[in-house]
């Protein structure tokens, strides 16, 4: 071969190469336009004091936050899902919490949750954990994201059955796909 159909030939493979690149990273970089910052305040219950699926929902409560630019407040309700542990250390996934800001809804499922008590501080506990946004409504029909939390809790039984639980929790994360309504 000469030199000018190598030349043509290393051309033309780099165009191809380029094209290539170009269409496989272009969804991807469209998929993180759209992203905004989530970081909510929530004060959960339990047994939940706002059920959204009165079945379902153990946890629940009101939460206020700043969503990108905005301020929103609402109600969630769900539960943590599988959990497995002991009396001082549990871990629980596959729960889903639902939150709930006027008539739009994101549904975030628990990936890894932890709530422990520390040795000598019966009642008291930390809760912390991660979770993807997997479904939605309205605005958040197309959202997806994740969100990290954590929490101080008390839990309490007054007859040795039933338990009571309070949390303050703050949540921070990154809800991307959010339509404009």
């Amino acid at each position: 071969m000469n030199c000018r159909t190598i030349l043509k030939l290393t051309l033309i493979f780099v165009a191809v190469a380029a094209a290539f690149l170009t269409a496989g990273l272009g969804p991807q970089a469209h998929a993180q336009q759209g992203c905004a910052p989530l970081r909510i305040l929530i004060h959960f219950a339990l047994p939940a004091s706002h059920p959204i699926d009165p079945v379902n929902d153990t946890w629940g409560g009101d939460f206020w936050g700043i969503l990108g630019a905005d301020f929103v407040s609402g109600v969630v309700g769900g539960n943590d899902g599988t959990v497995v542990g002991h009396a001082i250390s549990n871990q629980a996934t596959n729960g889903h919490y639902v939150f709930l800001i006027g008539t739009d809804s994101f549904t975030m499922q628990v990936n890894h949750a932890e709530f422990n008590f520390p040795p000598g501080k019966a009642g008291f506990g930390q809760y912390r954990g991660h979770g993807s946004v997997v479904a939605g409504t309205g605005k958040f029909q197309y959202a997806s994201g994740s969100i990290d939390w954590d929490a101080p809790f008390i839990v309490w039984s007054p007859d040795g059955t039933n338990f009571y639980a309070r949390a303050n929790m703050n949540a921070e994360g990154n809800i991307c796909g959010i339509s404009a309504q």
